[in-house]
């Protein structure tokens, strides 16, 4: 038996470490286009559309703020050699400003026609005459120039379905392009840039809930065992349950999503309720005197079912969710379903392995456990007997607030929503919003 438990702990460490390894691929998505209903009339005539005339949202804007005179030859040379140099990058289709491609069509003579620029950058300096000419033309304000004249824009049309590493590549080349120049203030936005900041915000996120999820089943677990041995084993086991859930997603190529964020917390949560029930039944045959072997036996025999259960009925609610019409909510549901499952496998095979092997201290074996709890759940059980009438008005009460609070719930697309005010790509987003066209 003690071999059995040394080959099973050390096989199923040595997966996860690999595991472990691979899942620095392990990449994030942020197609939003994914969320449309497969079959929809809208999105079929979106699709159409951009086959027909090409996408509408792979482009840049770089807005240069100037609170001196905005059309100052300096300046505005700075700009046309940015522009230049941008426009050489491969992966860039075209630039447009008021100093790139902004020409109007002039009589030359009698019979010929030339095109000039509205701003001339070979003069010595830019006369009132041209900017009032670019300024009275209706197509460049609130597109390339706001109504302020505190700023110029730069319009960057970047080619289509940028993979991340080309996007990481040419978002990098932009910003070294930039600081070339002593721009004082710049602003920045678009679909490239909005997703790479919500890649990293997810990134972010995914250690933030991990964390948070780590350090509260930290608290618990200590509240009911009271010693670091009915931390550390527990919480090993559900970190591993996490990795192996993760890595089913990348050897099905699935990246993490803005759904799948929220994966890793609901293992942990679903993952540690199997092993609190398998552990606290192990430690309450051990109290009775009974030896470790048998304790473990009994408690394999008397919970497996239970929590057998309690996970397969957990794990239906879950692949429901391949009903839905919408390819994130169906693979959210699969892979949350598939991770109930590992963390119940892992629950009544590594568990168990690693009990055998172990020594619990004395102190959790000596401890009355439960007692605090089995007096309060025993005061709580006689008062709602004496009470019925109360708790089931009560109740009612509670589930008609829920209900009216439930149909005020409103459904919103706004992303922005989901940023802080003070966040840089926000209040970009916000100064094209004030002074051009959104």
């Amino acid at each position: 038996m003690r071999k059995i438990s040394q080959l099973v702990i050390f096989s199923i460490v040595l997966l996860s470490v690999f595991f472990a390894y691979e899942l620095r691929n392990l990449g994030f998505d942020y197609d939003y286009e994914k969320y449309f209903p497969k079959e929809n009339k809208q999105m079929d005539t979106f699709v159409k559309f951009r086959e027909n005339y090409g996408s509408d949202s792979d482009f840049l804007l770089i807005a240069i703020e100037r609170k001196e005179e905005l059309f100052n030859l300096n300046f505005l040379k700075d700009v046309k050699s940015l522009g230049d140099s941008l426009a050489s990058h491969p992966l860039i289709s075209f630039v447009f400003s008021p100093v790139h491609n902004a020409k109007y069509i002039n009589q030359s003579g009698f019979t010929g026609f030339e095109t000039k620029n509205y701003l001339d950058l070979t003069n010595d300096v830019i006369s009132k005459k041209d900017s009032l000419e670019i300024y009275s033309n209706p197509i460049f304000i609130g597109s390339v120039l706001p109504e302020n004249g505190k700023s110029l824009c730069l319009f960057i049309r970047a080619d289509d379905q940028l993979s991340k590493e080309k996007t990481y590549a040419l978002l990098s080349f932009i910003d070294t392009q930039l600081a070339k120049y002593s721009f004082k203030v710049v602003h920045k936005s678009g679909r490239l840039i909005a997703q790479t900041h919500y890649i990293e915000k997810m990134m972010l996120e995914l250690v933030v809930f991990i964390s948070a999820s780590v350090v509260l089943l930290i608290f618990f677990l200590y509240i009911s065992f009271r010693t670091l041995w009915g931390v550390i084993i527990p919480l090993f086991i559900v970190i591993i349950s996490n990795i192996w859930t993760m890595a089913l997603m990348y050897y099905t190529g699935k990246s993490f999503d803005l759904l799948m964020m929220m994966l890793p917390t609901i293992i942990f949560v679903v993952g540690m309720s199997d092993l609190v029930h398998l552990l606290t039944k192990y430690l309450e045959e051990l109290r009775k005197g009974i030896p470790k072997h048998e304790a473990l036996k009994t408690s394999f025999k008397e919970v497996r079912w239970a929590t057998f259960l309690t996970s397969f009925t957990t794990a239906i609610g879950f692949f429901t969710l391949l009903s839905s019409n919408v390819q994130p909510i169906q693979e959210f549901g699969l892979y949350a379903g598939m991770g109930v499952f590992v963390a119940y496998f892992l629950a009544f095979t590594l568990l168990p392995a690693v009990l055998y092997l172990s020594r619990p201290p004395q102190k959790i074996l000596e401890s009355k456990s439960g007692t605090l709890w089995n007096k309060l759940l025993h005061s709580l059980f006689l008062w709602v007997m004496k009470s019925k009438k109360t708790v089931i008005i009560g109740v009612g009460l509670i589930a008609c607030v829920g209900i009216y609070s439930m149909l005020q719930i409103k459904v919103n697309n706004y992303l922005l929503e989901d940023l802080s005010d003070t966040d840089p790509i926000k209040k970009d987003v916000l100064f094209f919003e004030k002074n051009y066209s959104g």
